[in-house]
């Protein structure tokens, strides 16, 4: 009788933990606001279902434009709207409608555009990379929000994931996406990224590593850079903000596939076209 009880016990727990994984998926992720500069910005969200989703940008509670994107399943139902012809240094709102239901809105979702790169204005960025979803890390996030920067840049193992199969990547990166204290930064100000080994592949992984491939189309999916590496292979990508220009090197993809360009006894760690 007692076995009988622990099983049911065991059986009950799990069903628990599916159905709060299976809750955890039917709400909407995101907002987040991406790469920014002068005239444009990106609105990252992960959806719950398939269909057209429409991107309000509003000023001063009149909408300036309506930008529609698909949600689709071999995307992980992820959607990307780039938002051009903005003016600089300027405050906006933004919503989301899927037909002419209002699914997200908010005071707090708003973003400001760069100033020119002209500009004297003083441009702040804060630069950080290993988060977990602790209490810890939460208060890390808290207090990046309450300082005075205008964006975030994620230098790699944002999430951990030691993995490059999809279930695993989309998993992490999901629960990264929603952790509370990131996105309520995140939604009103931009972050860019790249990768280091935990969320590439894994503990000190090269460019040899199987499945990288997966590992980039799923980067591609929950990451809003303005770009990604060559456009077919690494995530290497570059901006400016402001008066500030940041090069964000991707050390994984390339690393060890080949002779350095600058000592042929050595093995490369960015690959020619990104040196390039």
């Amino acid at each position: 009788m007692k076995s009988k009880s622990l099983l049911t016990l065991a059986i009950a727990f799990a069903i628990f933990v599916c159905a709060q994984s299976l809750l955890a998926q039917t709400e909407i992720i995101g907002p987040l606001v991406g790469h920014t500069d002068t005239n444009s910005t990106h609105i990252w969200a992960r959806m719950t279902t398939e269909g057209e989703y429409t991107l309000e940008i509003k000023s001063e509670k009149r909408t300036l434009q309506k930008l529609q994107a698909d949600a689709l399943i071999v995307n992980d139902l992820c959607v990307t709207w780039k938002v051009e012809n903005l003016a600089p240094a300027t405050q906006y709102q933004y919503q989301i409608k899927k037909g002419k239901e209002i699914i997200v809105q908010g005071s707090e979702l708003n973003f400001k555009t760069a100033p020119s790169t002209m500009s004297k204005t003083p441009v702040h960025l804060a630069f950080g990379s290993g988060s977990s979803y602790t209490e810890g890390t939460g208060q890390v996030w808290d207090r990046i929000s309450q300082s005075n920067i205008d964006g975030m840049v994620l230098l790699g193992d944002t999430p951990y994931i030691d993995a490059t199969d999809f279930d695993t990547q989309r998993s992490k990166y999901r629960e990264f996406s929603s952790f509370t204290p990131f996105q309520d930064f995140a939604q009103s100000k931009p972050f860019w990224g790249t990768w280091d080994d935990h969320d590439f592949a894994y503990n000190d992984s090269d460019g040899t590593a199987k499945g990288k491939e997966n590992s980039l189309k799923v980067f591609k999916e929950f990451r809003p850079n303005g770009s990604f590496g060559d456009g077919n292979e690494g995530v290497y990508t570059r901006f400016e903000y402001g008066a500030a220009e940041v090069f964000l090197l991707d050390t994984r993809w390339w690393s060890y596939t080949g002779p350095s360009f600058a000592d042929s006894t050595q093995k490369t760690l960015l690959g020619k076209t990104q040196w390039e």
